[in-house]
């Protein structure tokens, strides 16, 4: 059965992580932060835009209570912008301080003070958000 927005309705999916992998995530932050990994192993926006699909309808609320990167914001705006839907996100991230001195956020620590903002992974989650609001809006 074909549903009326052309997709195949009542087939199992084989997976629904088909043709999504890890790597992109960290393209997805690269894309946004001038070529720079600012935060370690961030979730793919595809995956979670999926999953949103899956699970939200087009005026949903979407909370994510350990926000880290800020993929769910992202993944939000994305589907929106995709499907005309206006959802809308609530992220919680506490401000975890970033040590300089830890290889895994080192990165995102020196970014912090070329943006001249507080380092911790907050500040960098509200900037990544900032700036995946510029894209979508572009």
């Amino acid at each position: 059965m074909i549903g009326a927005d052309g997709k195949k309705r009542g087939s199992k999916p084989f997976s629904v992580l088909d043709g999504i992998y890890t790597q992109q995530g960290t393209a997805d932050i690269r894309a946004l932060f001038d070529d720079e990994v600012v935060f370690p192993f961030p979730k793919p926006v595809a995956l979670l835009s999926r999953l949103i699909e899956f699970g939200s309808e087009s005026d949903s609320i979407i909370m994510d209570f350990f926000a880290g990167s800020g993929t769910t914001g992202r993944a939000v705006m994305a589907k929106n912008a995709s499907d005309g839907g206006n959802r809308s996100y609530m992220l919680v991230q506490l401000p975890e301080p970033l040590d300089p001195e830890n290889q895994d956020q080192k990165v995102g620590a020196d970014y912090c003070d070329k943006i001249h903002k507080p380092r911790t992974l907050a500040e960098l989650t509200k900037e990544r958000l900032r700036r995946s609001a510029n894209l979508v809006k572009d």
